[in-house]
């Protein structure tokens, strides 16, 4: 990824800026892998938020500075939930999970950060709004490493956690794979369909590591950050070549100017659907297997199954618009890619080839064979989604209203409900500081200074001048203590 950032950021003004950046990321991350204890962790941690939010603002305009602040806010949650776990962990006597049994308020902390760092549900708004930031860096950050480490901790730490926080695993990670797979089969930005993908992936892999299947779990990780480096690769090809554009409607034509960047997308498009005997298809044909064999409840699996289709769905959808034969929107001026990009192209494909039957043959895992009542709830399912699908654009096509598109593209209303929060949340903090400046600081000041100033004049003024702006200011100190006793 740094050899395809040097020649598609060239011409940047800012580019030694931006290789920096992506330097100090990936050492952030390597130090929270390689961390013996969750305060080290931290420290790994907090440097993948800030460098991320850096990356995410660094085209410098309004609509990345909002992305960057929705992107801040939320995984400055996290970090207060591993800020808790440290607090907590310190009356142990030591920073390491490992030693000890978690605790379910504990256990409650290590839940919000993977959730916020993975953007699953609630927090699921911030990773299609950090699609702001260079295509390099959604290669990079917003594919295998940043939204992948909460997936980490939940692989490290999943020995400890119990079977009820598990469940609630499960539900959040799958209600997030179903929501993001519907969204996406909706949208018109590339690179946003891309992060939905994403997130629905994400989803994926933290519903089998709450099944408790690590090996499945890390496997299909790998196999994802792998072939989805390789699809915004191939995205930001698209973008560059087409003066940066990202309407996927604008697409159409492209096997005909850009036929090897378009056969190498259309590649990673059947590695994500699961298409036979390449990577994709072995992580996740072993984890739907084994979720059909498992004592789970059918309605969380049939969820996961629909969700899955819905890949499948939205991935046909980019094929068909891709690979027309005619041009589907103005003239542009076609540029090809070059040498260096072309070639981390090939290189990531022969890896995403090669990588699934390498690693699946280091498994010893039984085959799973599924019955036949279970295959043909497969294929109702499948022509459920189709037919959730096309409601939408046979709607389109009839001049109908679809009603609940609304719903669909606001994540289930998850960005209205980030704004409302959020925003309160600043105004209230921007009323503080005014207040802070104004009455809290002059009560305190002036009283503080006339008691100064009288107990020093008291042997020749009343005693009682002196009692009065002491009850004053012990009413103040009374109040805040009691505010502080409640909140706490």
């Amino acid at each position: 990824i740094m050899v395809y950032s040097m020649e598609y950021m060239e011409g940047d003004i800012y580019i030694n800026r931006f290789k920096f950046l992506l330097i100090f990321f990936i050492i952030s991350m390597c130090l929270m892998i390689m961390s013996p204890n969750i305060l080290s962790i931290l420290l790994g941690w907090d440097g993948l938020g800030l460098i991320s939010y850096c990356l995410v603002i660094y085209y410098q305009n309004k609509n990345a500075y909002n992305s960057g602040m929705l992107t801040i806010l939320c995984n400055r949650l996290g970090d207060v939930g591993l800020l808790m776990l440290i607090s907590m962990n310190s009356y142990l006597g030591s920073w390491n999970l490992m030693l000890y049994s978690l605790s379910g308020l504990m256990m409650f902390y290590m839940l919000i950060s993977m959730i916020t760092k993975s953007a699953q549900m609630p927090f699921s708004a911030w990773l299609p709004a950090a699609m702001t930031a260079p295509t390099p860096v959604s290669s990079l950050v917003h594919s295998s490493t940043l939204v992948t480490a909460g997936v980490y901790l939940l692989i490290r730490y999943n020995k400890f956690m119990s079977m009820e926080l598990k469940n609630y695993i499960i539900i959040i990670s799958s209600g997030t794979m179903f929501m993001a797979g519907l969204m996406a089969n909706y949208e018109f930005n590339l690179k946003k369909i891309i992060a939905l993908s994403t997130l629905s992936q994400l989803g994926f892999m933290m519903s089998i590591l709450g099944m408790g299947m690590v090996e499945l779990g890390f496997f299909h990780l790998l196999i994802h950050a792998f072939f989805k480096s390789l699809m915004f690769m191939c995205v930001g090809g698209f973008i560059h070549s087409t003066l940066n554009n990202q309407d996927l409607r604008k697409f159409m034509g492209m096997m005909c100017s850009s036929p090897l960047k378009s056969v190498v997308f259309m590649f990673s498009l059947l590695n994500l659907s699961g298409f036979p005997f390449i990577s994709g298809f072995y992580s996740k044909d072993m984890i739907l297997e084994y979720m059909n064999i498992s004592m789970m409840n059918k309605m969380v699996i049939y969820l996961l199954i629909i969700s899955s289709i819905l890949s499948l769905n939205y991935s046909v959808r980019i094929i068909k618009l891709i690979y027309n034969n005619y041009l589907g929107s103005f003239t542009y001026q076609f540029m090809g890619d070059g040498v260096y990009m072309i070639f981390c192209k090939m290189v990531m494909m022969m890896l995403v080839i090669v990588l699934g039957y390498l690693y699946i043959s280091m498994l010893n895992y039984y085959v799973f064979m599924i019955t036949e009542y279970d295959k043909f709830i497969l294929i109702m399912l499948y022509l459920c989604s189709w037919s959730i699908t096309f409601s939408y654009h046979y709607s389109r096509k009839m001049k109908m209203k679809f009603y609940y598109l609304n719903f669909i593209m606001s994540m289930f209303y998850s960005m209205y409900m980030y704004k409302i929060i959020y925003l309160n949340f600043l105004k209230f903090m921007l009323s503080y500081d005014k207040y802070n400046e104004k009455w809290l600081d002059k009560i305190l000041g002036i009283n503080m200074k006339k008691v100064f100033y009288l107990q020093k004049m008291y042997p020749l003024m009343n005693k009682w001048l002196f009692n009065i702006h002491m009850m004053k200011l012990m009413k103040f100190y009374v109040v805040m203590l009691i505010i502080y006793l409640m909140i706490n």
